[in-house]
């Protein structure tokens, strides 16, 4: 939000407080509709300052961009986290044996012809 637009809107809300203020010492019975209608009057300000002012702000449209990538990057993401839940446990490794296989000499030199 623009700065001038910022401290305009602390005016008019302070102003309202200093009319409330008054209206209450002035006369009490008549507060509760003046206090409804600065609810009243301060919320429309609100909602057109909000919408005419923040409408074509380039940081909002960023920040929208930014959070539809975020949902969407989210949703990607939990496809694969549930699939890394159902992989395949490995079977425990077996232990080797001991066994050492020997050599036994034979027939080294001699060769069958067939």
């Amino acid at each position: 939000m623009k700065k001038g637009a910022k401290w305009a809107i602390y005016g008019i809300f302070l102003l309202a407080l200093i009319g409330l203020a008054s209206s209450l010492s002035g006369s009490s019975g008549r507060w509760m509709n003046h206090l409804l209608a600065l609810i009243f009057i301060g919320g429309i300000l609100f909602f057109l300052v909000r919408y005419f002012l923040l409408r074509n702000d380039p940081k909002r449209k960023e920040m929208a961009a930014f959070r539809k990538a975020a949902r969407l990057s989210r949703k990607r993401f939990e496809n694969r986290r549930e699939l890394k839940g159902r992989k395949m446990k490995r079977p425990p490794l077996r232990k080797k044996s001991g066994v050492r296989l020997t050599v036994i000499e034979g027939k080294k030199g001699k060769r069958e012809n067939l």
